[in-house]
């Protein structure tokens, strides 16, 4: 029973973390396409992407906007510290 809480404690962890480097890269990759478009809204008569970030504060205020990718690397964090508690109490048995 103890190798198996510990297995499953380490394949949740290794999960999480892997979850949590997914996110990470949604966010790199939609920040450069949210770069190319701004480039490209230079060109057009009213720019519909920097309006909304103005509108939004450019996310600097949580209480009009909380990024989504911050809200979402919340989450494999929180399983990652309760895999980690998995493992530790597995050990301790």
């Amino acid at each position: 029973m103890k190798f198996v809480l510990c297995a499953v404690g380490g394949f949740g962890a290794l999960l999480s973390a892997s979850w949590y480097v997914q996110i990470r890269s949604y966010r790199q990759l939609n920040t450069g396409k949210f770069k190319a478009l701004h480039e490209l809204e230079t060109k057009l008569a009213y720019p519909f992407y920097k309006r909304e970030w103005d509108l939004l504060d450019k996310g600097k205020r949580m209480s009009r906007y909380w990024k989504l990718t911050v809200v979402e690397t919340f989450l494999p964090a929180i399983f990652l510290v309760l895999f980690i508690i998995l493992i530790v109490y597995s050990m301790s048995q």
